[in-house]
C-alpha cells in the first residue's frame, strides 16, 4: 500500500529537533513520498547554502524556502498563514513539527486552520494499516505520564509534534543535493495581534548546555542545597577534563528551589539523550523517566533499594546520594 502525498517537516532553523524529524520522516516515507523541509525566512533572513546541504543530508528531498519580509522575525499569525497557503496548495499527507516553544505555538494554529487533528508531544511515530489505508500512529504520554496512548488522526493532513531528543537523529547518510523552491505567501491581509519589540537572548545557566551535554549529573529530592553545589563542583571537574557535562534536576528538586527551572529534566522540563546520565537521589517517577529514557547509559544512586529508577538503570548504587557525591568530589 503506497501513499503519494508528501511528508512536510517544519524546520525551526538551527535546532536539533528539525534534523531529528527529517530523519524520522525519511524512515516513515513510502516509496512515492518526498520529505519536504519548510523553512521560514524573511528577505534578510535567508538560509545558507551549507545549511541547505545539512537539511538534505538529514533526510530532506526538497526544501520550501518560504519568503516574506514579514517573516524576518517569528510571528505566529504570519507563519501559520504562510504555512497554510503552502499546505493547501501541496496537500501533504503528514506534517511534523518540533515541540519547541515556537512549534507548540505554531502547530495548533495550523491544525485549526486546516480543520485537522494534532497529536502533541509524541514519543513514537509509526505508519500502520487501518481500514485499508496507512495512518500515522502517534504515541504520547497521558494521564500525567501514567499511560501511553497511541492516537490516529481521521483527517489529512495528519499532524504531530515531537520533543527534542525523543527521536534519534539519523546519521548523515542521505544526499547533499535536492530540490529547493521559493514560496512567497501573500500576507498583505493578515492582521497580527503581536508586535516585535526587542530580542533578548536567554543567558540562563544551563539553558543550552543540558540538551547538548554528553554527561548529565542530575539531582532529586534525595539531595539538599549543598548536594546541588557538589553536583556543580563535580560537573566543573568533568568539564575541565574535556568532558561535556551539565547539571540536571527532577521537578521536585526544582519545586524545592534547590535547582533552577532551566535544569529540569522530565515531562514538564527538558528531554535529554546524553551518553551517560547519573541520577543522584531521584526516585524515578514516570514523568522524569520520560525526559531521560533515551540516555545511552544510566547510573542511579539512591538510598531506597525499591526506588523505581533501579528498574531502568544500567548500574544501580544503593546508598546515601549526598555522601557518595561528596566522596566523588574529593577524588
Amino acid at each position: 500500500m503506497s501513499i503519494t502525498c508528501d511528508i512536510f517537516v517544519y524546520v525551526q532553523k538551527y535546532t536539533s529537533v528539525a534534523l531529528e524529524l527529517l530523519g524520522e520522516a525519511r524512515r516513515l516515507a513510502q516509496q512515492d513520498q518526498k520529505v519536504c523541509a519548510l523553512v521560514f525566512g524573511g528577505v534578510a533572513d535567508r538560509i545558507s547554502e551549507e545549511y541547505s546541504k545539512e537539511l538534505f543530508r538529514a533526510g530532506a528531498d526538497k526544501i520550501y524556502d518560504i519568503i516574506n519580509e514579514k517573516l524576518d522575525v517569528y510571528n505566529c499569525q504570519y507563519c501559520s498563514e504562510a504555512a497554510v497557503q503552502l499546505i493547501e496548495r501541496e496537500n501533504p499527507y503528514i506534517i511534523l513539527i518540533g515541540a519547541t516553544h515556537q512549534g507548540r505555538d505554531l502547530a495548533p494554529r495550523i491544525s485549526t486552520r486546516l480543520n485537522t487533528g494534532l497529536t502533541a508531544d509524541c514519543t513514537k511515530l509509526e505508519l500502520i494499516e487501518y481500514k485499508d489505508e496507512l495512518r500515522l500512529a502517534a504515541t504520547r504520554p497521558t494521564f500525567g505520564g501514567q499511560l501511553m496512548a497511541t492516537i490516529l488522526c481521521k483527517t489529512n493532513p495528519q499532524m504531530a509534534t515531537v520533543r527534542e531528543n525523543v527521536l534519534r537523529k539519523l546519521e548523515y547518510n542521505y544526499s547533499e543535493e535536492g530540490k529547493a523552491e521559493e514560496f512567497r505567501p501573500n500576507l498583505d491581509n493578515v492582521v497580527s495581534g503581536t508586535t516585535f519589540i526587542e530580542f533578548i537572548e536567554d543567558t540562563a545557566k544551563n539553558a543550552d548546555e543540558l540538551e547538548g551535554a554528553k554527561i548529565i549529573l542530575a539531582g532529586g529530592k534525595g539531595l539538599n542545597k549543598e548536594g546541588f553545589e557538589k553536583l556543580e563542583e563535580l560537573a566543573k571537574k568533568f568539564n575541565d577534563r574535556g568532558l561535556q557535562t551539565a547539571v540536571g534536576a527532577s521537578r521536585k528538586a526544582v519545586d524545592s528551589e534547590m535547582a533552577s527551572q532551566c535544569c529540569q529534566v522530565g515531562q514538564t522540563g527538558k528531554t535529554v539523550a546524553p551518553k551517560i546520565y547519573v541520577a543522584f537521589g531521584i526516585s524515578g517517577a514516570v514523568q522524569h523517566l520520560s525526559g531521560m529514557q533515551n540516555s545511552d547509559f544510566v547510573i542511579a544512586v539512591n538510598s531506597d533499594p525499591d526506588a523505581p529508577i533501579f528498574k531502568y538503570c544500567d548500574v544501580g548504587v544503593v546508598g546515601d546520594a549526598g555522601a557518595i557525591l561528596a566522596q566523588m568530589c574529593e577524588m
